[in-house]
């Protein structure tokens, strides 16, 4: 069962970012206690979530370790372990236009967003029989969270831009040589958490976090063979600090405090941190100045014009092409006039209405296991079509239903505990 959980999670988590995940492997790993993916390189659209017009140009997860203690869950802490990961990413308007590729990584977008909104929902059923089992499997997983240990080692993202200014192409990098978290107690001491606790101790340390901003700088893509090797000797660490980096945020270790507060209570903040840093230094010149104003138009003109992309002309310029830029921007003003138009149609109202009245039930359906294949192509189908806002509005139409088709025994004979029924006369 908790195998499951975890690969469930895992593929969750990880399959939106990288490409080449095995999932049979991973569930086989899981099984065994110990999971190491080496390897894995991270997709194009792996920054999708952000909404920033940037595509992930290479990518790389070097290592990832998560050890599970299964037959001693209950006194042994989850590790996990990252190493080396770098990424690089460039401005989307460097990569060749794919309308198909852009409404898939929509899709994609969309259906993680839902998938997360229904982690979040997620309550447990109020007609379970086992409440025992599931008291004992809710206590074991709660014991695995205040007891997870992390620690990651040589972290490298680096955004190389181009376009802003042709004449000055900049990169933007965030470094990190070291971190960890563990469990501790009141004293902040190291140890692991055995009874139920109202408050988490957190123990957090943080090796040479930067963050450079070079102007002029050379391009780090192409270099495939070396890539790892070339990303790692530019992370700043106590023995390294690389001398081509403009650092706007200083390499900075320190340590962290963080109380987390389980229950809720008005008087008390749900977080509680503290950190601890010997030094911090931030520095930013006239030229990375330019280069962010100059960075930031380029992203809001690419979020603008982003709507009309499909309709803009593949070759040519206004000056060599004038007849089909025209009727580009001709295009753009009249498709709004279309949209708005059709939104206020009869026909609209009455698609809109049998598309919710389709989806709640065919959701309804799979929710109890019950649809067919036809059923869920044409719920793909939907899903396809509809707006994230609109799938979680029928949503929760359909969770609603299911409540009135189950209603708890107080509601069924009217009472709630403490208040005294009613007799009929």
């Amino acid at each position: 069962m908790l195998e499951s959980l975890v690969a469930n999670v895992l593929n969750r988590f990880l399959g939106a970012y990288v490409s080449n995940l095995e999932v049979n492997q991973l569930n086989i790993a899981i099984w065994t206690g110990d999971v190491v993916l080496r390897n894995l390189q991270l997709k194009k659209e792996a920054l999708d979530k952000f909404n920033l017009p940037i595509d992930v140009l290479e990518g790389y997860l070097g290592e990832l370790t998560l050890n599970i203690p299964w037959s001693n869950l209950k006194n042994k802490p989850v590790k996990v372990f990252i190493n080396n990961v770098y990424l690089l990413a460039v401005p989307k308007a460097e990569s060749e236009y794919d309308p198909k590729e852009d409404e898939i990584r929509a899709q994609q977008v969309k259906q993680e967003k839902l998938a997360n909104a229904d982690l979040l929902r997620a309550q447990p059923d109020p007609l379970e029989d086992d409440q025992k089992n599931q008291s004992f499997v809710n206590q074991l997983v709660t014991k695995i969270v205040d007891n997870l240990q992390i620690s990651i080692n040589n972290i490298h993202i680096r955004y190389e831009d181009k376009l802003s200014d042709g004449g000055h192409p900049f990169s933007v990098g965030l470094t990190l040589s070291e971190f960890s978290a563990v469990s501790t107690d009141g004293n902040w001491t190291p140890t692991f958490i055995e009874g139920e606790t109202s408050t988490i101790h957190k123990l957090i340390k943080l090796g040479s976090l930067a963050m450079y901003w070079n102007t002029d700088s050379r391009s780090l893509a192409g270099n495939t063979n070396q890539a790892v090797k070339i990303f790692n000797s530019l992370i700043a660490s106590e023995d390294n600090i690389p001398s081509e980096h403009q650092y706007i945020l200083k390499p900075v270790s320190g340590t962290g405090r963080i109380i987390l507060n389980k229950h809720f209570d008005p008087n008390k903040p749900k977080t509680i941190a503290t950190l601890l840093f010997d030094e911090l230094g931030f520095v930013l010149d006239d030229e990375q100045y330019r280069d962010a104003l100059l960075m930031v138009d380029l992203f809001h003109f690419y979020l603008r014009q982003q709507q009309y992309r499909k309709f803009r002309p593949r070759e040519g310029s206004p000056k060599t092409d004038p007849k089909a830029w025209f009727r580009f921007a001709g295009e753009c003003i009249l498709s709004e006039i279309r949209e708005r138009n059709k939104k206020l149609t009869w026909e609209y109202f009455a698609e809109r209405r049998n598309d919710r009245h389709s989806y709640v039930d065919l959701y309804k359906e799979k929710q109890l296991d019950r649809i067919t294949p036809e059923g869920q192509r044409e719920l793909d189908a939907l899903e396809w079509k509809l707006s994230y806002e609109d799938i979680r509005f029928y949503r929760s139409i359909t969770k609603s239903q299911k409540k009135n088709l189950h209603p708890s025994p107080r509601a069924k004979y009217g009472t709630t505990s403490g208040a005294t029924p009613v007799s009929k006369v």
